[in-house]
């Protein structure tokens, strides 16, 4: 299992809302890793959800929203890859509007699949 390391804050800094951060180092090139993120939210989320995705400064932010509901934001995963010269840093941080769950848990598996996901050729 490859190395992570973490921390949650519970204390907002948005009018209410709750974040929780994931880093990891990945032995693959930022742009194969930018891919497998691309692939990996369009999967787990497109199908059930709305997701709006926004790209500044090398920041990846993609604002999820119930299908019930698309006006109604749930959570936003921003996602910052930092190339290592063939290898990636990537930190995932999830902001939730409503606190739920402690989903560090989650946030560790979707960094597992982007640890060792192939980009599709």
């Amino acid at each position: 299992m490859p190395s992570s390391c973490h921390a949650h804050a519970v204390a907002s800094t948005l009018g209410g809302m709750w974040t929780h951060r994931t880093q990891r180092h990945v032995d693959r090139p930022a742009s194969e890793v930018r891919g497998d993120v691309a692939r990996l939210v369009a999967l787990t989320w497109g199908r059930a959800g709305m997701v709006t995705t926004t790209e500044h400064h090398g920041r990846r932010s993609d604002w999820i929203s119930s299908a019930t509901d698309p006006d109604e934001l749930d959570v936003v995963l921003t996602w910052t890859l930092v190339d290592l010269d063939g290898a990636t840093f990537v930190t995932l941080e999830l902001d939730e509007m409503d606190r739920g769950p402690d989903p560090i848990g989650q946030m560790e598996a979707m960094l597992d699949v982007v640890s060792v996901a192939r980009a599709v050729r």
